[in-house]
């Protein structure tokens, strides 16, 4: 499919015409009382609006950086609220251009899948929850599709993305080098304490707030680094993602000097991982890498991969020191981690068991929501699945339990059915990580946080442009060999 080169005058040249009339007016008053940041916002959607019209993929990878600094521009820009909305714009965008791209090439914008059915199915029951006469307003219903269902169009971005064998490479090492200044940042948050982000800017004082209590035994007494998220959390999860990237990307250079430059990548994100304190990241990566030893036919190499990993680990703590080295050495005492866990998977399951059957409403308890009506009653739930329950009711529930349960095993199964080397090693390590993400979803709010509800998705593309990739790859060996075609290798070509 062609993506470079313009969409055609004709179909844009009424909506330009019709947002000139409208927004000049705006932008005049916008500027009269001085509100330069909301004008900037637009300023940047209509660039990347640009962007994307010529440089469709070259856009793709400004919206994942733009993930990656996201909490930094909004904790920068503290009392700017439109700055929550700028990354959905920015999505929206990109998914129209490439509705109209593939509807221009007579293409299918869906793969195939068998969890799509299940959760198109969770997607209609929870838009209905959303006009649940209990929500105080239809906006709070709002924000929960946006936080629950908005980011399934990274798979369908994700899915287009790939063209190519070689863009799976380069993807990797997208992720792997524009780690590198993150993680560095990061390491010098940790040096330097809270100090350093307060110089830059007083809006991070919040993020701090969660990131830095000295009078927390639990906390360790040292700041957990944000790096260029949101807070402590949203860094560890990018990590979570990007250590299984580039250890994929380990596996499949060729060279050993480019080798040995990524695997001080991966030993600079492990150290940086321990400076955020998140060691439910760590477990999940470990997990992750685990599962993917399972996966892989060349199992002795990533084996050594995943002691390297636990190396980088117990001397990165070495290095930053006794306050990192308590934090982490409370993974070694099961009872404390499996009561936490236990309290959050079950005790939070049986209390959304007593909501109604049908549910108390789309986005209730999206954390979005409170800070749209801050008058709202706090439940605190960190379950997915219970927040699903309480939101959309028994039949989101079990609808949605069957959809992750289908996705978990169809990338299982799509993983084992690679064959080409390259997207083996690359399917396998992302299949891993994706399916942590999947279990993680009794114990954690992955469809809520940013960015993993962003990597979940895309990823979940990849692997499957990836299966899409060698079906193609494999019809044209049978066009040169003059057989003919199977039915999927027609379909998955195209």
């Amino acid at each position: 499919m062609r993506w470079a080169g313009s969409l055609g005058p004709q179909l844009f040249a009424m909506p330009i015409l019709l947002l000139t009339v409208v927004l000049v007016p705006w932008v005049a008053k916008e500027i009269s009382i001085e509100r330069y940041r909301l004008f900037m916002i637009v300023g940047l959607a209509a660039l990347q609006l640009f962007f994307a019209m010529r440089w469709w993929q070259l856009s793709v990878y400004i919206f994942l950086s733009y993930v990656m600094v996201e909490g930094f521009v909004i904790n920068y820009y503290g009392g700017t609220p439109e700055l929550n909305v700028l990354k959905d714009a920015l999505l929206l965008v990109l998914a129209f251009i490439l509705a109209v791209r593939l509807h221009q090439n007579r293409l299918s914008m869906l793969p195939s899948a068998p969890w799509l059915v299940l959760f198109f199915g969770f997607s209609f029951i929870y838009v209905a929850a959303a006009f649940n006469p209990a929500l105080p307003s239809i906006l709070v219903g709002v924000v929960g599709i946006r936080v629950t269902l908005l980011y399934f169009v990274c798979f369908l971005i994700g899915y287009w993305f790939f063209q190519y064998r070689g863009q799976v490479a380069r993807f990797l090492r997208f992720q792997a080098w524009i780690s590198l200044p993150i993680c560095i940042f990061g390491l010098a948050q940790y040096i330097s304490g809270p100090d350093l982000l307060l110089r830059i800017s007083p809006g991070f004082s919040r993020a701090i707030f969660y990131g830095f209590n000295p009078n927390d035994p639990g906390a360790g007494r040292f700041f957990r680094t944000i790096g260029t998220f949101a807070s402590t959390g949203g860094f560890a999860q990018y990590l979570w993602a990007t250590i299984p990237m580039t250890c994929a990307l380990y596996l499949l250079l060729p060279r050993a000097r480019e080798r040995s430059m990524v695997g001080g990548c991966i030993a600079l994100q492990v150290c940086t991982l321990l400076s955020t304190g998140s060691r439910g990241a760590l477990l999940f990566i470990i997990l992750a890498l685990a599962l993917t030893l399972l996966l892989m036919e060349r199992s002795v190499r990533s084996f050594v991969a995943l002691a390297a990993m636990l190396v980088f680990a117990f001397a990165g703590s070495s290095i930053l020191g006794s306050t990192v080295q308590s934090r982490f050495s409370t993974i070694l005492e099961p009872d404390t981690v499996l009561e936490r866990n236990m309290a959050i998977g079950v005790g939070q399951f049986v209390y959304a068991m007593e909501a109604p059957v049908q549910g108390v409403g789309a986005g209730r308890l999206a954390s979005a929501a409170y800070r749209l009506r801050p008058e709202m009653e706090l439940l605190g739930v960190e379950n997915q699945v219970a927040r699903i329950r309480f939101e959309s009711g028994l039949a989101g529930m079990i609808v949605f339990i069957a959809f992750a349960a289908t996705m978990f095993l169809d990338a299982h199964r799509t993983a084992l059915r690679l064959r080409t080397p390259a997207f083996r090693t690359a399917g396998t390590f992302v299949t891993g990580y994706l399916m942590t993400v999947l279990l993680s979803l009794p114990i954690g709010l992955p469809l809520d946080v940013s960015p993993t509800n962003v990597y979940l998705w895309f990823l979940s593309g990849m692997l499957y442009a990836m299966r899409k990739l060698e079906l193609a790859e494999s019809q044209l060996q049978a066009q040169a060999a003059g057989r003919p075609l199977s039915a999927p290798a027609v379909q998955y070509a195209q």
